[in-house]
């Protein structure tokens, strides 16, 4: 409900954008800590390896929804004792969050409806566990509110790599 609320919020132009210096590890840590509960139902352990003081210029609540539908989603499509890796990597102006997990991938064509935004579709998880289908797709639109860029690498039965990056703080 929460995702249809922003994605229709965005599409009307109601949404408040702020942008501000943010510690991207703080945000990823406060989110993993929301989320644990339902990473310890299924015993998968998520590793925040996000560089400490890494500071990007970015609309924090924007921000938090993507960490929160990313990191969620993750979880839901992993298999019990899975893993989750979060990384940071730094490329001159800008930052770079990944978002990786052992779960069961997506297909191809998958893939190009999220990044085209041709349709919905939403995937029942590893326990059963619901979607709207509409999260990747309000992700890719916050990022590129935020200036940033959203990327998907999958395997079908491996896992997915989900990668977005926002500017880097100059101060």
């Amino acid at each position: 409900l929460n995702n249809l609320l922003e994605w229709s919020k965005l599409k009307t132009n109601k949404v408040d954008y702020a942008p501000d210096a943010i510690i991207i590890r703080d945000v990823i840590t406060r989110v993993v800590e929301l989320l644990s509960g339902n990473a310890m139902k299924k015993q998968i352990k998520i590793l925040n390896n996000a560089e400490a003081d890494l500071s990007v210029f970015a609309d924090f609540n924007m921000i938090t929804s993507v960490l929160q539908n990313l990191i969620s989603n993750a979880i839901k499509f992993t298999h019990q004792n899975g893993l989750i890796t979060i990384l940071t990597e730094t490329q001159e102006d800008k930052v770079i969050i990944h978002i990786s997990d052992t779960g069961i991938g997506l297909s191809e064509s998958d893939i190009a409806r999220i990044m085209d935004n041709s349709s919905y579709h939403s995937t029942k998880g590893t326990a059963e566990e619901m979607g709207s289908g509409l999260g990747l797709v309000l992700c890719k639109e916050l990022i590129e509110k935020n200036g940033g860029t959203f990327h998907i690498e999958s395997t079908t039965g491996k896992g997915s790599t989900f990668s977005f990056s926002l500017l880097k703080n100059k101060n």
